[in-house]
């Protein structure tokens, strides 16, 4: 589930919304009257002027931190917005608002005692909102105090009985303990509050697909999606509803729309596989299991990087994963991060000259090729810097780093036979006869036609890739969602 904060705080009316719902919820009537200030000795006939121009002094003061707070929220500065919202606080300590996003941020940071205690001062100063016993509901109940989240879902209810989002937060209590058809009523409830409540009917449907009634749940499901197209948790339940009706074509399309909308979420890759297989289409599901290996090594990649942004190492390695991935710009950036902390790292260079060039920035490619040669003209560098030269339409100068690689390759071949027929074009028939027979050694080669003194094929060049991005082990079983807001 995501985080409340970062609803709270990146909304610039810093309306109320609902805990766990990608929409928002009924206001509950949060406290707008602004706190007196303390009156200086003044002329009586301007003692009310004086009193005004503070108070909107002081509106515009808070105005700003909450606006310094939302800018470091933005930049996961959780530390700057917590210390804007504080020096908002003592200017206005009565004001729950500030409060409940400083709640937020201490939530967002794991200090769970001070959001808890934040939560309760504002529900203090503002006992009669609804809101606010629901979302400090919400954080209990996602930090394991059931109980008392059920208590102030409750209370948020009795404040508020049209609290859509406390109904559909009581419904998920309801549905974490196993009670499908109570977790039912609640989510109807909710519904009936707000018709157009997404995340309710997501989790109703959901709770009728657990019970067996899969027409019933899709119709629900639907629901959810016609009040939110981008709902991604709708998508993959509606996907894994199709699977349970045996309708695998329609199961493929609702988890491509969710892979559409979140592309690296392994998931729902490994739940349009199960439906590729149903349909026969063994080489698409091969991909997906592709796919979803390819983002797990993303994920571990990105857990050794946070432990230390100082290895270089881990930089590259990243940039290697987002270059399979052909994620182009992000290699560009981590490779750059590589290249800042050692400039003649040639590992580094040579990434970033494959990711230009996939990006047809070649003369940034070309200069990356050129300084890591100059380093160590490796045989690798040799060969990239070829592509390099292939992408520009020089031949002369590719087949000329593929000899200095020597490298053997269909590439080099097709490159010869294009060079012969330029050269052709131009009459040089010696020169392209000599292109021609370079080009069927290469592909003799590879096909292990050539034989050497002993009869025996002759051996290829030890450094031709090989691409076993194709094979992949069995997929696991799906995964349900009915998280309120698409994250677990």
């Amino acid at each position: 589930m995501r985080s409340i904060w970062i609803t709270s705080l990146c909304l610039a009316s810093f309306a109320c919304t609902g805990c766990g719902s990608d929409s928002a919820a009924p206001s509950s009537g949060e406290s707008t009257k602004p706190v007196g200030v303390p009156l200086s000795i003044s002329h009586p006939k301007t003692e009310a002027n004086t009193l005004q121009a503070r108070t909107a002094e002081h509106r515009a003061a808070v105005d700003a931190l909450v606006d310094k707070a939302t800018q470091a929220v933005s930049a996961r500065r959780a530390d700057l917005a917590i210390e804007a919202l504080s020096q908002a606080i003592g200017i206005d300590p009565a004001d729950s608002r500030l409060l409940r996003m400083r709640a937020d941020v201490y939530a967002m940071s794991g200090e769970l005692a001070s959001a808890r205690a934040d939560f309760s001062t504002a529900i203090l100063a503002d006992p009669t909102n609804a809101e606010l016993r629901n979302v400090r509901g919400y954080f209990l109940m996602t930090n394991g105090a059931t109980p008392e989240a059920m208590d102030d879902f409750n209370k948020a209810i009795q404040l508020d009985p049209e609290c859509a989002a406390a109904w559909n937060n009581r419904g998920l209590v309801h549905l974490q303990n196993g009670d499908y058809p109570l977790a039912e009523k609640q989510f109807k409830v909710a519904c009936e509050c707000q018709s157009d409540y997404a995340d309710a009917w997501n989790n109703l449907g959901f709770a009728k697909m657990k019970q067996d009634r899969l027409d019933e749940a899709l119709l629900d499901t639907q629901r959810s999606l016609k009040a939110n197209p981008e709902y991604i948790t709708a998508w993959n339940n509606c996907g894994l509803i199709h699977i349970r009706q045996e309708d695998y074509q329609s199961a493929v399309q609702a988890f491509s729309k969710a892979i559409d909308l979140a592309p690296l979420d392994p998931r729902w890759y490994s739940h349009r596989q199960i439906a590729l297989i149903e349909l026969e289409r063994f080489s698409d599901a091969a991909q997906d299991q592709g796919k979803v290996e390819w983002i797990n090594e993303l994920n571990q990649s990105n857990v050794r990087l946070a432990r230390d942004t100082t290895d270089i190492r881990q930089w590259i390695e990243r940039g290697n994963v987002f270059l399979a991935g052909e994620m182009f710009d992000e290699a560009i950036r981590d490779f750059t991060s590589a290249l800042q902390l050692n400039p003649v790292s040639v590992d580094a260079l040579n990434g970033r000259a494959r990711a230009y060039t996939a990006t047809d920035k070649i003369q940034k490619a070309l200069d990356d090729c050129d300084e890591s040669i100059v380093i160590n003209a490796t045989p690798k560098a040799l060969s990239l810097r070829g592509d390099t030269w292939l992408a520009m339409g020089n031949l002369d100068n590719a087949l000329s780093d593929f000899e200095g690689a020597m490298r053997c390759d269909m590439t080099v071949a097709e490159t010869y036979r294009e060079r012969a027929a330029a050269r052709q074009a131009a009459g040089e028939d010696d020169l392209a006869q000599a292109d021609l027979a370079a080009a069927q050694r290469i592909e003799d080669a590879l096909e292990g036609r050539l034989v050497d003194n002993s009869g025996k094929a002759a051996p290829l060049p030890e450094d031709i890739d090989v691409d076993l991005s194709d094979v992949a082990p069995e997929t696991d079983e799906p995964r349900e969602d009915s998280t309120g807001d698409g994250q677990e």
